[in-house]
């Protein structure tokens, strides 16, 4: 399956459980991968292929839009939401939010969601 891979989406937003967390925003980053056929975009016309630039976009809309509690929700509203938009055979969803709640060192807490067709 061919795919489109965008990797290290940044963004400042207001998403978690905690009251502090829906206040004052934080780090969240995203990962996706597109699963589609890209076989027609041997024309060379973006038209003919899926606009990585629209789709960074709606994840842009989706992490900076309404506050979530659960960054798994924001997973699976990305998924599903690139899948739908452009009529993609699936794809995986991850975000991650480097400055999550906890009292241990970490790098990060990710959240996943495979929809669709993947590899």
């Amino acid at each position: 399956m061919d795919c489109i891979t965008i990797k290290g989406l940044t963004f400042r937003a207001c998403h978690g459980v905690l009251p502090h967390e829906r206040e004052f925003a934080q780090t969240f980053t995203v990962d996706a991968e597109l699963f589609c056929d890209l076989a027609s975009a041997a024309s060379d016309a973006l038209s003919d292929t899926v606009d990585y630039g629209a789709a960074a976009d709606y994840i842009e809309s989706v992490v900076c839009g309404e506050p979530r509690a659960l960054i798994e929700k924001l997973a699976l509203l990305i998924c599903e939401g690139l899948i739908a938009r452009f009529a993609l055979r699936g794809a995986r969803v991850t975000v991650k939010k480097p400055e999550a709640p906890l009292s241990q060192r970490f790098s990060y807490v990710a959240a996943t969601v495979e929809r669709g067709v993947v590899r």
